[in-house]
């Protein structure tokens, strides 16, 4: 067997004799930066979800200001929005939390610290915010029993600006707690914290708490593997730095390979930086990850304040 880099294209004759230790450090680089990719991947997914929901509610708020059917139905039709909004957000979080378990153990295996410290900040979120333990209760009530949001209401307050009164417009998706409670399988101790809040509870601060949440796991896993992706990374870079030097050709098409004694590829890793690259630009989109439960959005053209 010849363990080698090369170009798999018809024109190239390059061909770089490494080591099989070489070889199997290529191939665990690469499947590692492609365990990063999926995690933030999946971060992504729950803040498009969350961006979701939140413009749900943004655009029902402006559809109440400008129009004034106020049919039964509408409201209705309403509910169901918000609610295909909360689920789809529940299941992302589950899916998230599930998955990146699945993503560490595949790099560092499942008695890791690294997967330790992963479930140390779940548990450390849980105990701490009721949102996280709500929202996590209420993704097994959504999946089993019935939907998150039993009510939409439509609320319109005055409110004092720098150019005398105006009137806001909001959507607040509601939960009647009585609902939660019949289902005998959610969590007691928690509803007694949601029955603390009152009969009818806003969903809104408990969800973006929850997402907070979710922002602070994912800041404990990039530091968990910062100093490990950048070792990944050098590895992927030096592979096509030797072939390109060797060659004077382009990197495109190049891979590690097992060769047998017939020149054909028993096993071979193709090395590009386009997976690497789209692991950084979700990195940069997704930066602030903690302000969701104390940001608000909206469209005033001046100060607004509660007076």
């Amino acid at each position: 067997m010849k363990y080698g880099i090369t170009r798999r294209v018809a024109s190239c004759s390059t061909f770089i004799d490494v080591s099989a230790d070489d070889f199997s450090r290529a191939k665990s680089a690469k499947s590692h930066l492609m365990e990063s990719l999926y995690i933030e991947e999946k971060l992504n997914y729950v803040l498009e979800n969350f961006v979701e929901f939140e413009r749900e509610l943004l655009d029902a708020a402006l559809d109440n200001v400008v129009f004034s059917d106020i049919a039964w139905t509408k409201s209705v039709s309403e509910l169901h929005a918000v609610n295909r909004r909360i689920v789809n957000l529940l299941a992302t979080c589950r899916l998230y939390l599930d998955h990146v378990a699945h993503n560490l153990h595949n790099i560092y295996g499942r008695t890791s610290r690294q997967s330790d410290i992963f479930t140390a900040a779940t548990k450390t979120e849980y105990d701490a915010y009721l949102g996280y333990r709500a929202l996590s209760a209420m993704r097994n009530y959504v999946q089993h029993r019935g939907f998150p949001a039993h009510l939409v209401t439509r609320n319109t307050k005055p409110v004092a600006t720098t150019e005398g009164r105006r009137v806001m417009h909001t959507v607040i998706p509601m939960v009647d707690v009585s609902e939660l409670g019949a289902d005998k399988d959610f969590k007691k101790a928690i509803l007694r914290e949601l029955q603390e809040q009152g009969s009818m509870i806003d969903l809104r601060p408990l969800i973006r708490e929850f997402i907070a949440s979710i922002g602070r796991i994912h800041l404990r896993i990039r530091e968990v593997l910062k100093d490990d992706i950048a070792s990944w990374e050098s590895i992927m870079k030096e592979i096509v730095s030797r072939f390109c030097d060797a060659s004077g050709e382009d990197s495109l098409g190049v891979a590690v390979v097992i060769e047998d004694e017939s020149g054909n590829d028993v096993e071979r890793v193709s090395v590009f930086d386009d997976f690497m690259t789209r692991r950084q630009g979700l990195e940069r989109k997704n930066l602030h990850l903690t302000h969701f439960a104390i940001a608000f959005v909206t469209s005033a053209t001046n100060d607004v304040s509660n007076r």
